[in-house]
């Protein structure tokens, strides 16, 4: 392990113990409820019973079931949902509308007890070959934008997924799911229900409640449809995580802005990654969807002389660090061109996007044809390839 290694995870024992965040928990140990935590009780099963080591998490702290599937959480009241990581060989639970629901609302503020229990139902096939579609900025401001979305990238995501043939699909909403109309997001959700694949969603800055206060508020929409802003889930070989990028600094109160949005990753949810990943086995694949690259090079391209703040994450170096005893790949948008990095360890996928130029035009800044990203897996090899709308793979 390098001294960087070393000093980050020290760090993050640190910033968790003034979290109030234990390390991982196995199996499901006595806890009682204090004032600062609610103690949740709860089963996770399968057509046979309770299923064995699944990932339980409150976002803060992650526990994982006994033989029985049962678990036991010491939650924080401030946490609003409980859920888990979906193991390899089970559906991704969705609401009607194909829109992952793998949470269940903590509903227990300021302290007691909460229950919390989920039932998946296995795949029909084995998900050891599977794929996955990666969606970038479908970014629609108005109805006629989002019906364009609805006639033009609905179909051609259908006819891609009927030629991946019989492996498992599930797609990726990789943020700014709309243009800062968030009455959109019912529109989204009925694109997927028309694209018929289970869709996570990742939080893009277009995605915000601008006249919140601070960070938290910023996704409370966003939270109402899509649950969490970070979590993780199995298929196959790799290990999928989504994580929230997007700091909003906030307003005050009077609809002026207080600061712009920047790419960054808080220390809750560094530390709540560190325990995700201490469940998973070196080597293995990891892919990461985030909104905002880690760091795009597209300030190089425009002749700046650093990137903005809002283009990079600013403490990428952290989770670099987490990634690194994995084979780790970063998918993202933002910046609507189409770019791949390694520079700094992790294969970085920049997506080109589904709106090409905000729907006024068929291309994205570097002429990427609008678009998004088609991904095979088959064990522990990720392929890929870029799938234009509207033309021949």
């Amino acid at each position: 392990m390098s001294q960087t290694r070393r000093d980050f995870l020290k760090y993050l024992s640190l910033t968790g113990a003034a979290l109030g965040v234990p390390g991982v928990a196995t199996g499901a140990p006595h806890l009682s409820a204090g004032r600062e935590s609610v103690a949740v009780t709860g089963r996770v099963t399968g057509p046979d019973g309770g299923l064995e080591g699944v990932p339980v998490t409150d976002g803060v702290a992650v526990t994982q079931t006994g033989p029985d599937g049962r678990y036991e959480l010491a939650a924080s009241p401030r946490r609003p949902f409980v859920y888990l990581s979906v193991p390899s060989g089970y559906r991704l639970p969705t609401h009607e509308t194909g829109t992952a629901r793998f949470y269940r609302p903590l509903g227990a503020a300021g302290g007691g007890t909460a229950e919390a229990s989920f039932r998946l139902t296995p795949l029909d096939r084995d998900d050891e070959q599977h794929a996955f579609l990666f969606l970038a900025d479908p970014q629609t401001r108005t109805a006629a934008e989002m019906q364009q979305f609805r006639d033009e990238t609905v179909p051609d995501v259908q006819e891609a997924v009927r030629a991946l043939g019989d492996r498992p699909v599930f797609g990726v909403g990789g943020g700014d799911l709309v243009f800062d109309e968030l009455s959109l997001f019912s529109g989204y959700e009925a694109a997927v229900e028309e694209m018929g694949i289970p869709f996570v969603q990742a939080v893009g800055n277009h995605d915000l409640n601008f006249d919140a206060p601070g960070d938290p508020g910023s996704t409370a929409t966003f939270r109402q449809h899509f649950g969490p802003e970070y979590y993780s889930f199995d298929r196959g070989a790799v290990h999928y995580v989504v994580l929230d990028d997007v700091y909003w600094p906030g307003s005050d109160g009077f609809g002026r802005e207080t600061g712009d949005y920047h790419g960054h990753l808080d220390a809750a949810q560094l530390a709540w990654l560190e325990q995700d990943l201490a469940l998973v086995e070196d080597g293995r694949p990891v892919v990461v969807f985030t909104h905002i690259p880690p760091l795009s090079t597209a300030y190089e391209r425009r002749g700046e002389d650093s990137p903005s703040v809002r283009g990079r994450i600013g403490n990428r170096a952290a989770l670099y660090e987490l990634l690194d005893p994995f084979d780790a790949h970063i998918v993202s948008g933002h910046v609507h061109e189409n770019e791949h990095r390694f520079a700094d360890g992790p294969h970085e996928h920049v997506v080109g996007t589904v709106c090409g130029a905000w729907w006024t035009g068929p291309v994205c800044y570097d002429g990427t044809p609008k678009g998004y990203a088609v991904y095979e897996v088959d064990g522990d090899s990720v392929a890929w390839r870029y799938k234009a709308t509207g033309r021949a793979a």
